[in-house]
Protein backbone atom coordinates (compact mmCIF):
# COMPACT_ATOMS: atom_id res chain seq x y z
CA UNK A 1 0.00 0.00 0.00
CA UNK A 2 0.88 3.45 -0.91
CA UNK A 3 2.43 6.06 1.41
CA UNK A 4 -0.17 8.82 0.28
CA UNK A 5 -2.88 5.99 0.57
CA UNK A 6 -1.56 4.86 4.36
CA UNK A 7 -1.68 8.81 5.25
CA UNK A 8 -5.48 9.25 3.05
CA UNK A 9 -6.48 5.71 5.50
CA UNK A 10 -5.00 7.08 9.17
CA UNK A 11 -6.99 10.26 7.95
CA UNK A 12 -10.34 8.71 7.70
CA UNK A 13 -10.09 6.85 10.82
CA UNK A 14 -9.29 9.75 12.74
CA UNK A 15 -12.08 11.27 11.19
CA UNK A 16 -14.37 8.74 11.46
CA UNK A 17 -13.36 7.92 14.79
CA UNK A 18 -13.06 4.05 13.90
CA UNK A 19 -9.40 4.14 15.41
CA UNK A 20 -10.39 5.97 18.83
CA UNK A 21 -13.68 4.05 18.86
CA UNK A 22 -11.34 0.26 19.14
CA UNK A 23 -8.83 1.90 20.51
CA UNK A 24 -6.17 -0.45 18.72
CA UNK A 25 -2.44 -0.39 19.85
CA UNK A 26 -0.15 -2.23 17.65
CA UNK A 27 0.26 -5.26 20.02
CA UNK A 28 -3.56 -5.72 20.24
CA UNK A 29 -3.75 -5.24 16.50
CA UNK A 30 -0.63 -7.92 16.24
CA UNK A 31 -3.03 -10.22 18.38
CA UNK A 32 -6.61 -10.14 16.77
CA UNK A 33 -4.35 -10.53 13.64
CA UNK A 34 -2.95 -14.15 14.64
CA UNK A 35 -6.30 -14.79 15.97
CA UNK A 36 -8.11 -14.45 12.81
CA UNK A 37 -5.14 -16.64 11.16
CA UNK A 38 -5.88 -19.20 13.39
CA UNK A 39 -9.67 -18.56 12.80
CA UNK A 40 -12.15 -20.85 10.61
CA UNK A 41 -14.03 -17.93 9.97
CA UNK A 42 -14.10 -15.41 7.75
CA UNK A 43 -13.42 -11.77 8.03
CA UNK A 44 -16.59 -10.01 8.68
CA UNK A 45 -17.81 -13.03 11.04
CA UNK A 46 -14.87 -12.92 12.72
CA UNK A 47 -15.25 -9.14 13.83
CA UNK A 48 -18.82 -9.31 14.85
CA UNK A 49 -17.35 -12.58 17.31
CA UNK A 50 -14.77 -10.19 18.60
CA UNK A 51 -17.41 -7.25 18.83
CA UNK A 52 -16.44 -5.08 16.01
CA UNK A 53 -20.17 -4.75 14.26
CA UNK A 54 -18.38 -2.76 11.26
CA UNK A 55 -15.77 -4.78 9.48
CA UNK A 56 -14.80 -2.12 7.59
CA UNK A 57 -13.46 -0.15 10.33
CA UNK A 58 -12.26 -3.35 11.48
CA UNK A 59 -10.15 -3.75 8.60
CA UNK A 60 -8.84 -0.31 8.66
CA UNK A 61 -7.96 -0.34 12.13
CA UNK A 62 -6.08 -3.55 11.76
CA UNK A 63 -4.60 -2.21 8.67
CA UNK A 64 -3.17 0.95 10.15
CA UNK A 65 -0.93 -1.13 12.31
CA UNK A 66 -0.35 -3.70 10.32
CA UNK A 67 -1.15 -2.75 6.07
CA UNK A 68 1.41 -5.40 4.73
CA UNK A 69 0.85 -8.52 7.64
CA UNK A 70 -2.72 -8.45 7.08
CA UNK A 71 -2.49 -8.19 3.35
CA UNK A 72 -0.48 -11.28 3.37
CA UNK A 73 -2.98 -13.15 6.06
CA UNK A 74 -5.98 -12.02 3.83
CA UNK A 75 -4.44 -13.84 0.56
CA UNK A 76 -3.02 -16.90 2.40
CA UNK A 77 -6.69 -17.91 4.24
CA UNK A 78 -8.67 -17.14 0.61
CA UNK A 79 -5.91 -19.60 -0.85
CA UNK A 80 -6.93 -21.70 2.09
CA UNK A 81 -10.91 -21.59 1.27
CA UNK A 82 -10.47 -21.68 -2.30
CA UNK A 83 -8.49 -25.09 -2.31
CA UNK A 84 -10.97 -26.45 0.26
CA UNK A 85 -13.67 -25.65 -2.17
CA UNK A 86 -12.13 -27.01 -4.91
CA UNK A 87 -11.10 -30.50 -3.33
CA UNK A 88 -14.78 -30.64 -2.20
CA UNK A 89 -16.35 -29.85 -5.74
CA UNK A 90 -13.57 -32.03 -7.58
CA UNK A 91 -15.30 -34.83 -5.00
CA UNK A 92 -18.76 -33.68 -5.72
CA UNK A 93 -18.06 -33.79 -9.78
CA UNK A 94 -16.94 -37.53 -8.66
CA UNK A 95 -20.22 -38.68 -7.13
CA UNK A 96 -22.22 -36.65 -9.76
CA UNK A 97 -19.82 -39.23 -12.94
CA UNK A 98 -20.65 -41.98 -10.40
CA UNK A 99 -24.49 -41.83 -10.05
CA UNK A 100 -24.70 -41.08 -13.90
CA UNK A 101 -22.54 -44.76 -14.59
CA UNK A 102 -26.03 -45.53 -12.78
CA UNK A 103 -28.24 -44.69 -15.14
CA UNK A 104 -28.95 -41.55 -12.86
CA UNK A 105 -29.73 -37.97 -14.08
CA UNK A 106 -27.73 -35.60 -11.84
CA UNK A 107 -28.34 -31.94 -10.70
CA UNK A 108 -25.23 -30.28 -8.82
CA UNK A 109 -25.86 -27.62 -6.76
CA UNK A 110 -22.83 -25.32 -7.02
CA UNK A 111 -21.56 -23.54 -4.02
CA UNK A 112 -25.28 -24.38 -2.30
CA UNK A 113 -24.32 -24.08 1.31
CA UNK A 114 -27.43 -26.13 2.07
CA UNK A 115 -28.71 -29.42 2.95
CA UNK A 116 -27.62 -30.93 -0.40
CA UNK A 117 -25.18 -30.95 -3.18
CA UNK A 118 -27.02 -33.61 -5.41
CA UNK A 119 -30.27 -34.43 -6.74
CA UNK A 120 -30.09 -37.74 -8.76
CA UNK A 121 -33.22 -38.85 -10.54
CA UNK A 122 -34.01 -41.94 -12.67
CA UNK A 123 -37.32 -43.76 -13.15
CA UNK A 124 -38.78 -45.03 -9.62
CA UNK A 125 -35.87 -43.11 -7.61
CA UNK A 126 -34.82 -39.72 -6.41
CA UNK A 127 -31.47 -39.02 -4.23
CA UNK A 128 -30.81 -35.72 -2.66
CA UNK A 129 -27.20 -36.29 -1.98
CA UNK A 130 -24.64 -34.49 0.26
CA UNK A 131 -21.04 -35.20 -0.49
CA UNK A 132 -18.63 -35.08 2.16
CA UNK A 133 -14.84 -36.02 2.22
CA UNK A 134 -14.00 -36.59 5.59
CA UNK A 135 -16.67 -36.82 8.50
CA UNK A 136 -20.84 -37.68 8.36
CA UNK A 137 -22.95 -35.13 8.58
CA UNK A 138 -23.87 -32.88 11.87
CA UNK A 139 -27.25 -33.70 13.73
CA UNK A 140 -29.20 -30.65 12.19
CA UNK A 141 -27.80 -31.15 9.02
CA UNK A 142 -28.94 -35.01 9.17
CA UNK A 143 -32.57 -34.39 10.10
CA UNK A 144 -32.88 -31.66 7.98
CA UNK A 145 -32.12 -34.02 4.89
CA UNK A 146 -34.02 -36.40 5.92
CA UNK A 147 -36.89 -34.67 6.85
CA UNK A 148 -36.61 -32.68 2.94
CA UNK A 149 -36.20 -36.16 1.25
CA UNK A 150 -39.11 -37.55 3.16
CA UNK A 151 -41.64 -34.98 2.58
CA UNK A 152 -40.30 -35.52 -1.43
CA UNK A 153 -40.51 -39.33 -1.33
CA UNK A 154 -36.67 -39.41 -1.92
CA UNK A 155 -34.02 -41.21 -0.37
CA UNK A 156 -31.36 -38.83 1.44
CA UNK A 157 -28.06 -40.05 0.63
CA UNK A 158 -24.21 -39.15 1.67
CA UNK A 159 -21.65 -39.56 0.18
CA UNK A 160 -18.16 -40.38 1.62
CA UNK A 161 -14.68 -40.98 0.58
CA UNK A 162 -13.55 -44.36 1.63
CA UNK A 163 -9.78 -45.15 2.48
CA UNK A 164 -8.98 -41.57 0.93
CA UNK A 165 -9.86 -42.65 -2.43
CA UNK A 166 -13.20 -45.24 -2.86
CA UNK A 167 -16.98 -43.75 -2.58
CA UNK A 168 -19.07 -44.86 0.53
CA UNK A 169 -22.66 -44.13 0.20
CA UNK A 170 -24.74 -44.04 3.53
CA UNK A 171 -28.46 -43.57 3.76
CA UNK A 172 -29.39 -40.88 6.45
CA UNK A 173 -31.90 -42.36 8.46
CA UNK A 174 -33.83 -39.96 11.55
CA UNK A 175 -31.81 -41.88 13.95
CA UNK A 176 -28.35 -42.66 12.22
CA UNK A 177 -27.39 -44.26 8.58
CA UNK A 178 -27.71 -47.86 7.08
CA UNK A 179 -24.97 -48.95 4.31
CA UNK A 180 -26.84 -47.68 0.72
CA UNK A 181 -25.46 -49.84 -2.38
CA UNK A 182 -27.21 -49.13 -6.01
CA UNK A 183 -29.93 -52.03 -7.00
CA UNK A 184 -27.76 -52.52 -10.15
CA UNK A 185 -23.92 -52.32 -11.48
CA UNK A 186 -23.23 -49.72 -13.85
CA UNK A 187 -23.55 -50.42 -17.57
Amino acid sequence: MGERTMAALRKRIEVSGAYSRYNLTEDQAKELLEDFKKSIYPLGVFARRRGYPWRERFVEALRVHLPGEYDAVIEEKAGRRDLKYKKGRAFEYRIRDDLRRHKYWVLRSPQSRSVLDLVAIKKGSILLVQCKLNQDLGLDERRQLVELADSLGARAILARRRDGRGIWYKECLADGYAEWVFDEEPQ
